[in-house]
């Protein structure tokens, strides 16, 4: 009696579980991960019915379709959770594994072999969480979901690996038929269901979850160009600054605008336009650190956060980033003349604020276009304190810099 209400109750709860990530997927069928959930769900509500309705006639052929329904879910599963987390899945070597051990179940079966039937079968199901394990252990967890799925792998595993040994033990000498109607078969239906409970609640929490984060990676995101929108981006120069300034680090501002964008949009289109913008942000993404952060502030106008590094080398990334979007910028943009984009670069100072450092390397853009575009242009740095002959002798050092880095970068766009 109460194997026939679980038989109820849990393809029940399963069934809307299934449905949950069905409707899931629904609503992005570009990740097909979420498909394989849905499927591993609703398999498994389908195996608990096969069983309740084949209880007393498991025919040879009626193990093998049992077994191949579990098993290929959980392979579809385990394969879901790879592509989820973009990690490659031994899918053929688990197929093989399944097939070398579906003759020695048919055999089993015709001849009564109880023992041998649990154990090969739930060895098979415990190798495949075991490699689901694994590979989810190498992988760092994104949420609380990827921790639960990790947990609960481990926990069929060693479920899988026990089972066999405890139904042994108690009831060797029970026929098929007198196994699946004994308080042993009930008690590991409950245990293989709670699993399965926590396995589907962790699959829906993760989805859930990756929701979460991609709404949010949205809302914080260029459409465009994928970079930091101009608010997120703020928020994370300020950020860094409060732990740079505390301990001494330096960190420099690159604020880069493409030249002539609005001839760009009037002779080619704003369609044409767009692919600059995009280009020229996979460009930045391509050259920074990921200690680095970028974002796009206004229509043309890019700032990149360049964390531990000084005015000189936060230049010559920035020329770098000149040079990788001249020689790139015809392709796939439909222009006939490439793109060229200026730079100013400054350096934050003792007790500055961010403002105060975006003005000073707006200023730095401005000379650049000033004198001619496509070029990089250093903010003066902070005065030196020995007085005014020092601090005359370094602003005219640094102007001599920002003239030499100006004329250099001026003969290589030519």
């Amino acid at each position: 009696m109460q194997a026939q209400i679980l038989t109820f109750i849990i393809p029940g709860i399963m069934a809307i579980f299934a449905a949950v990530l069905f409707a899931l997927w629904w609503t992005d069928r570009s990740r097909t991960y979420v498909l394989a959930f849905g499927y591993w769900a609703f398999a498994f509500c389908l195996g608990i019915i096969l069983q309740g309705a084949i209880t007393w006639n498991f025919a040879p052929y009626d193990i093998l379709l049992f077994h191949w329904n579990a098993t290929v879910a959980v392979i579809a599963m385990i394969w879901g959770v790879a592509k989820r987390d973009r990690q490659r899945s031994p899918v053929p070597a688990m197929l093989m594994l399944t097939a070398l051990v579906t003759p020695i179940l048919y055999f089993a079966r015709s001849y009564e072999q109880q023992s041998v039937l649990l154990t090969v079968q739930n060895f098979n199901i415990g190798m495949l969480f075991a490699l689901a394990a694994q590979a989810k252990w190498r992988v760092a967890p994104r949420n609380i979901g990827d921790r639960a799925l990790l947990w609960t792998f481990v926990a069929f595993a060693g479920y899988a690996i026990v089972r066999p040994s405890m139904t042994i033990l108690t009831q060797s000498q029970m026929t098929m038929a007198e196994y699946q109607a004994s308080p042993v078969a009930s008690l590991n239906l409950v245990l293989s269901s709670l699993l399965a409970l926590m396995l589907a609640v962790s699959l829906i929490a993760m989805v859930v979850l990756d929701n979460m984060r991609r709404d949010r990676d949205v809302a914080v995101s260029d459409p465009l160009t994928g970079l930091h929108t101009r608010s997120a981006f703020e928020r994370e120069i300020r950020v860094m600054l409060a732990k740079a300034v505390p301990v001494g680090r330096p960190v420099s501002l690159i604020v880069c605008d493409i030249d002539h964008f609005k001839r760009v949009n009037d002779t080619y289109g704003h369609a044409a336009g767009d692919r600059v913008i995009a280009r020229f942000g996979e460009i930045v993404m391509g050259k920074i650190r990921g200690t680095d952060v970028a974002g796009r502030i206004g229509g043309e106008e890019f700032c990149v956060a360049v964390w531990d590094c000084p005015g000189e080398p936060a230049a010559r990334l920035a020329d770098r980033i000149r040079l990788a979007a001249a020689s790139s910028s015809q392709r796939g943009c439909d222009l006939h003349e490439p793109f060229t984009v200026s730079f100013g670069v400054a350096e934050i100072r003792v007790g500055e604020a961010y403002k105060t450092l975006f003005d000073r390397a707006d200023r730095a853009l401005y000379e650049a276009k000033k004198s001619g575009r496509n070029r990089v242009v250093i903010d003066s740095p902070a005065p030196a304190e020995d007085g005014p002959s020092g601090e005359a002798a370094a602003c005219d050092e640094q102007r001599a810099q920002v003239v030499s880095l100006a004329k250099r970068t001026a003969g290589q766009a030519g």
